[in-house]
């Protein structure tokens, strides 16, 4: 039961393991460039504005923003 357990969530695993590897090596580039679809003007300046204040505050380290 255990090796029909590890064959299934080893490639999950290994997936994932490549998943956050690319996912922190996102994030630790200077540029990003996304699109955002399906919001309005209004939905995507609010967006922004969240992401940024949450951003200042990581910087901050001030975790509790939300």
């Amino acid at each position: 039961m255990r090796n029909l357990l590890d064959s299934v969530l080893k490639p999950v695993r290994l997936a994932s393991d490549a998943g956050s590897a690319q996912f922190a090596e996102w994030f630790m580039q200077s540029r990003h460039r996304f699109t955002i679809t399906g919001l309005s003007r209004s939905g995507k300046s609010m967006l922004f504005t969240s992401l940024m204040t949450i951003l200042k505050y990581r910087s901050e380290q001030q975790y509790q923003c939300l």
